[in-house]
């Protein structure tokens, strides 16, 4: 039994990572949050140069979002999904 919880977790978990989206900052002097909410503690603040990617949508108004090793919470607002051919010019310059 413990086994077949076991299994269940890991590929739980497998599939949660497969499932991130790249995304793109639309605007400069965006905060990185450690919570949803703009009174939490501001991990980082972004740039539109900056490629996140979308770990999953949190509620209707934040998502949570990983860039490099940092995680946290941007406003919906503040985040655009990249197109295909976004994605395929940005993991050939990698």
């Amino acid at each position: 039994m413990k086994k077949s919880l076991l299994a269940v977790a890991f590929l739980a978990q497998v599939l949660f990572v497969s499932a991130q989206v790249p995304g793109r900052v639309k605007s400069d002097n965006v905060n990185l949050y450690r919570q949803p909410g703009k009174q939490a503690e501001v991990v980082r603040v972004l740039n539109t140069a900056d490629e996140v990617m979308v770990v999953r949508k949190f509620n209707s108004q934040w998502s949570i979002v990983q860039i490099g090793t940092e995680t946290g919470y941007i406003h919906n607002a503040n985040l655009a999904k990249m197109k295909k051919q976004q994605i395929t010019e940005s993991t050939a310059k990698n």
